[in-house]
C-alpha cells in the first residue's frame, strides 16, 4: 500500500473515531451533521481501496502478458 494511502486510510479512521466519539458525548449540532461526516469518511476509504485494487489488477495484468 502506498505511502499517501495509507495516510488517507488513517486520517479517514481518526474521523470516524472522532465522529462516534463526538455522537456518543452528543457534541454534534444534529445526526445529519455525524451522517454527513461518516458518509464522507466512508467514500474516501472506498475510493482508496478500489483505487488500490486496480493498481493491483494492473499490476496482475502486466505480469500476464
Amino acid at each position: 500500500m502506498s505511502r499517501s494511502a495509507t495516510k488517507l486510510l488513517f486520517t479517514k479512521r481518526q474521523t470516524i473515531f472522532a465522529g462516534v466519539r463526538d455522537f456518543k458525548s452528543k457534541r454534534f449540532k444534529s445526526q445529519q451533521h455525524l451522517h454527513g461526516l461518516l458518509s464522507q469518511a466512508l467514500l474516501s476509504c472506498i475510493f482508496v481501496v478500489s483505487h488500490l485494487v486496480e493498481r493491483q489488477l494492473l499490476h496482475h495484468v502486466s505480469q500476464i502478458r
